[in-house]
């Protein structure tokens, strides 16, 4: 009889990109999600002055790696044992830019799937689409207020919040 795969997902930005370097996160949620804390409300740019600065903003030159993530995510790709996922919900006008992002790093060939937000739905409701589409085991993500939301959401899925700190993947899928 053959073993189930696990089945794991990543978020991108925050897990396993990391925020422009010398730009307080503080600054880029009020860019995202506006001046003040309504809970699950992101701002979708839509004049192109917002989307230029919204793509700028996501440019591989300004959003290094989170070099212990990736490594992991690359490593864990190649296990046969693991299906792994990147679910991101970026807009649907960084595709490009997503895609050089992840060729530039290597990514994508090993990974079971790379699900980008092209409807441009809210965040969090595109996450819990995808996630309960795939029937994840786990996945991986650095906001908050998603975290809470998916939890209660998908309890099946164990969801946990991460950063750009030290973190045991490994440690928390119980290899």
């Amino acid at each position: 009889m053959k073993k189930r795969r696990i089945k794991i997902g990543f978020d991108l930005d925050g897990v396993i990109i990391d925020r422009p370097p010398l730009v307080p996160k503080t600054w880029l949620e009020r860019l995202f999600r506006g001046t003040k804390d309504c809970g699950l409300v992101y701002n979708f740019p839509t004049n192109r002055g917002h989307q230029w600065l919204r793509k700028l903003s996501h440019h591989s030159f300004f959003r290094p790696p989170i070099r212990k993530n990736l490594t992991f995510l690359k490593k864990i790709s190649q296990d046969p044992n693991f299906e792994v996922y990147l679910i991101s919900g970026r807009y649907s006008f960084l595709e490009k830019e997503t895609a050089k992002w992840l060729a530039k790093k290597g990514l994508g060939g090993n990974l079971s799937g790379v699900f980008i937000n092209e409807a441009d739905l809210l965040p969090h409701i595109f996450k819990k689409k995808i996630i309960k589409k795939l029937g994840l085991d786990f996945y991986f993500e650095d906001d908050n207020q998603i975290v809470s939301f998916l939890r209660k959401e998908i309890p099946q899925t164990k969801i946990y919040r991460v950063d750009s700190k030290n973190f045991d993947f490994f440690k928390l899928i119980g290899q």
